[in-house]
């Protein structure tokens, strides 16, 4: 990796993403989340990767779904 952003909260800040041309889904269950498919590539970005809970993940109906991770 050329560089890894981590990133803490309860939900995603993306904001600051805003202008980046990165695919970020502002609708439905998925707010906030950047777009990715099911390896966490993200759509349109060869060789850029998003995971965690900011991943809106393509389902294979097409839906966006971010699976939120919490600890205990």
């Amino acid at each position: 990796a050329v560089a890894v952003v981590a990133c803490l909260g309860v939900q995603p800040a993306t904001a600051w993403l805003t202008g980046s041309g990165l695919p970020l889904q502002e609708n439905g269950a998925a707010t906030g989340g950047i777009v990715v498919d099911s390896a966490h590539r993200v759509v349109g970005f060869p060789g850029v990767y998003a995971v965690g809970d900011l991943a809106a993940i393509t389902g294979p109906d097409g839906s966006l779904v971010r699976v939120e991770h919490w600890g205990a």
